[in-house]
Formats: structure tokens, C-alpha cells, sequence
């Protein structure tokens, strides 16, 4: 799901490096990025981690059962992430994971939970869960399982939650507007507080097109990336926190999509994947510099990587 601005935001389609473009390699080495492959097994999703430069490749999760949404703790230690197990196409578990593989739990399940974000702080985790009626809420819980509740009042169809770097603002995705029922046909990019209150929209959809998704900010908090479907293509794009100066990122064939953008942990990089569909053998996933230009692979030969995040 992807979102469009109205006319008085500016868009800049960035072809040559802006102010702020800095070489990928000069990223944090030792900050691993954790993904989960949905392909040559379908119905196993393993979890694998790698560094930046491509190198120390480890599958730290395998098994039956489809493993996704994963998220980093602060501390780097620990993952949390969405496990399905086989057969069970609407029940999930949130689980935990330590990044060496060992002490996977879970804190939560069953139910139909999506897109974990753990709190800058380390304290709590967000995440998407469909409630009565198929709406989808945001809520909050503990990494031990305790607390869980929801965030803040707002009766919407929200999702894909993601912190600001001060833990202060939330942005998530909704095709909600204003008192339900909402209009599936569209997704929109929002902030709002990190108590729920005070929602703003940032991008104005209508229908398929502009389609927001997959939200992720700047270590410095000035930027929003996030994908966007337009004019046929999905690519990735930012936008201030206040809804102004959105930016594409990316651009090229339409027949692939660009998805899942993540900074590095200095914010000198975006991670991003090159999907060219269900029937592709191998997924690259590319590192930027952080106005897009300068992508190159990281040369993975392991399937189709899903939500690729790297270690704050």
C-alpha cells in the first residue's frame, strides 16, 4: 500500500547527489542488516542477517513457517519480527529473537499481527494488529509481553508504524481519513505523536496511485523515506515530518518496483530492494547514498529478501 501531495508540495526528482549525498561506503561496517527470504520456500521464511559491505552472510532462523516484519532492538542484540506458522494463514505470533539466533520466543499470539517497531528507548514495541470488524489498530506492548495497549483512541485502519529517532513522533500509513468506514483503495503517509494524539497527514492518494508504504526515518529525524506507488511505478521517496519538500529517490525500469528503504545507523546510506516479482530467482538489495544516487548491490545470491532493515 502506497500515497498524493497537493499541489503547493514541491516534487524533486533527485538524479544527481543533493547537499546531504554522502559515498555508501562510508557506512557503520559494523551494523548488520536483517531480512527475512520468502523464496526458493515459500512456505519457510528463514531469517538471515549480513553486514553492509555484503560479507559474514548467517542464517540465524529456519523451519517450516513464514517469518517477517523484522525489527531491531537498540541495543542490537535482539530482533523482534511476525511468525506464521504453516497452515495458519490469518493467526501469527510477535516473537523474539536474540541476533545470534538463540532465546526465540514469543511475546504475543495468537493473532494477526504485522509490522513490529521497537522504540528507540528499547521499552516498547509498536506493532499493527486487526481487530473486530478487520480494522487494523496500532498498539504497544513491553518486550516481555506485558502492557500491551493500544495507541492512543484513533478508530482507523493503521499500519506500518515506524519511530522518529527522539521517540517523540510515530509515522504510519492509513487509509482512513476520517471516522471509518475507510476507503481500502488508498494509503496515506501520517505522523502523529508518539501518544497517538495530534495525527497529520503528509501525502493525499486517490486510489492506486500515490499509495504510500513501509515508512523509516533519518537518524536525524529531518526526513521520512518510504516507497510510493506513481505513474505505474513504485519507487522510493522522502518527505519532511511536516509534509513538505517530498523527493523521489529512485527511478528506472516500471516493471520493478523499489521497496522496504532503511537508513544506516549515521545516516550516510538507504538501503533499499529491487523486487522484479513473485517469479524472480534472486532479489538484490541495493545501498544508496541518502538522496538515492550511487546505488550499488550488495550481491547476495539467496532468494527474494523481505523487509530489510538495518541495525539503528
Amino acid at each position: 500500500m502506497i500515497a498524493k501531495l497537493p499541489l503547493l508540495i514541491s516534487l524533486a526528482v533527485i538524479t544527481s547527489a543533493c547537499s546531504d549525498g554522502t559515498a555508501p561506503g562510508s557506512v557503520d561496517a559494523a551494523a548488520p542488516i536483517a531480512f527475512t527470504v520468502r523464496a526458493p520456500h515459500p512456505d519457510s521464511m528463514p531469517l538471515y542477517l549480513v553486514q553492509p559491505d555484503g560479507s559474514n552472510l548467517r542464517r540465524i532462523l529456519d523451519g517450516a513457517g513464514t517469518r517477517y516484519g523484522v525489527t531491531w532492538a537498540p541495543d542490537r542484540n535482539r530482533l523482534a519480527y511476525v511468525f506464521s506458522r504453516s497452515g495458519k494463514v490469518n493467526e501469527s505470533e510477535l516473537r523474539i529473537v536474540n541476533a545470534d539466533g538463540t532465546g526465540d520466543h514469543a511475546i504475543l499470539g495468537p493473532g494477526t499481527y504485522s509490522n513490529p517497531a521497537w522504540a528507540p528507548g528499547g521499552s516498547r514495541i509498536l506493532f499493527t494488529e486487526q481487530v473486530a470488524g478487520g480494522m487494523l489498530q496500532l498498539e504497544t506492548v513491553a518486550p516481555d509481553g506485558s502492557g500491551r495497549a493500544p495507541l492512543g483512541t484513533r478508530v482507523a485502519d493503521d499500519q506500518d508504524p515506524a519511530w522518529a529517532p527522539d521517540g517523540r513522533s510515530v509515522a504510519f500509513v492509513s487509509n482512513c481519513r476520517g471516522e471509518p468506514p475507510c476507503d481500502p483503495a488508498v494509503a496515506d503517509l501520517w505522523v502523529m505523536n508518539a501518544d497517538g494524539s495530534n495525527p497529520r497527514q503528509l501525502t493525499f492518494g486517490t486510489g492506486i496511485d500515490d499509495d504510500a508504504g513501509a515508512p523509516t526515518w533519518s537518524p536525524d529525524g529531518k526526513w521520512i523515506a518510504f516507497q510510493m506507488h506513481r505513474d505505474q511505478a513504485t519507487n522510493i521517496y522522502r518527505i519532511r515530518p511536516t509534509g513538505d519538500s517530498l523527493q523521489q529517490l529512485t527511478s528506472g525500469d516500471a516493471s520493478v518496483s523499489r521497496l522496504w528503504p532503511s537508513y544506516s545507523p549515521d545516516g550516510s546510506a538507504l538501503l533499499f530492494t529491487r523486487w522484479e516479482g513473485y517469479d524472480s530467482v534472486n532479489t538484490p538489495l541495493f545501498i544508496a547514498s541518502p538522496d538515492g544516487s550511487d546505488p550499488r548491490p550488495l550481491g547476495l545470491t539467496v532468494g527474494e529478501p523481505v523487509g530489510a532493515t538495518w541495525a539503528r
